[in-house]
């Protein structure tokens, strides 16, 4: 696991019109995060330990009968992702904790090496779409198979879309930011406060393409930034599917 510090941190987005905007501060206390996706072989050792939990269906076309215990977990709905976390004495990150991890020690629009932060390298990420441009759409790899980022956290971007704790609200973030300017731990908003019973994911898949261009007259690189690190998307919380796996974190005790 890696620490993450208590501080304030700046996470958001100004660029474009999307629901990541604008950039703003948080104020986050000490939590620890798993430096990978949680894998089939740690999720079948919950399911051995908690005889009401199963192993969900396999992938039909990867990873099929669950061969790669190193591939990160696939088809488990929000409940499930939660289920493991507790059992593992944490929880699911917040959306402010996964977004301040994968930015790492010095931010940037991706989570790569600190020295490429802000380009967009298809080389460093599991998507559906090979460096050349060319549909590369076999599944998940072992996790830790790319780069981490400056944290060492690994697959910050690609590989699987990862759960986090929070209702998702497309308006939440301006709306928040005119009654509290500094947000503290934000949990996103409340369930009486939801238009739509969904839960935020981050991170972007291995069934994403980076390539894939805007619908005109929109100018923005819409691929591309499904695997930035303020990247926001949503699945309803009993939804499971190829594409979407889970990390946990471990708050440390406030002083």
């Amino acid at each position: 696991m890696i620490l993450i510090e208590k501080g304030r941190y700046q996470i958001g987005n100004n660029q474009y019109n999307r629901d990541d905007n604008p950039e703003h501060s948080v104020d986050l206390s000490a939590y620890y995060i798993y430096q990978y996706p949680v894998t089939v072989r740690q999720y079948s050792e919950f399911v051995k330990e908690n005889p009401d939990h199963t192993m969900p269906l396999p992938p039909q076309k990867f990873n099929t009968n669950w061969m790669n215990l190193d591939d990160p977990i696939v088809n488990v709905t929000w409940d499930d992702a939660l289920a493991y976390c507790k059992w593992a004495g944490g929880r699911l990150p917040t959306e402010a904790e996964w977004e301040v991890a994968a930015k790492g020690k010095k931010g940037g629009i991706y989570p790569w090496p600190s020295l490429s932060k802000d380009d967009f390298k298809p080389e460093l990420l599991r998507s559906s779409v090979g460096e050349d441009g060319k549909p590369d759409d076999h599944g998940t790899v072992k996790v830790g198979s790319y780069p981490p980022n400056d944290l060492e956290l690994y697959d910050m971007a690609g590989n699987v879309w990862e759960w986090c704790s929070d209702w998702y609200q497309v308006d939440w973030i301006v709306t928040e930011l005119t009654k509290n300017p500094i947000m503290g731990d934000p949990q996103g908003p409340r369930t009486a406060d939801i238009t739509a019973i969904l839960k935020s994911v981050r991170g972007g898949s291995w069934s994403n393409n980076w390539h894939a261009e805007p619908p005109k007259p929109h100018k923005e690189p819409v691929g591309k930034l499904i695997f930035s690190t303020t990247g926001r998307n949503f699945y309803g919380p009993h939804f499971a599917n190829e594409s979407c796996g889970f990390r946990c974190v471990i708050p440390l005790p406030k002083k």
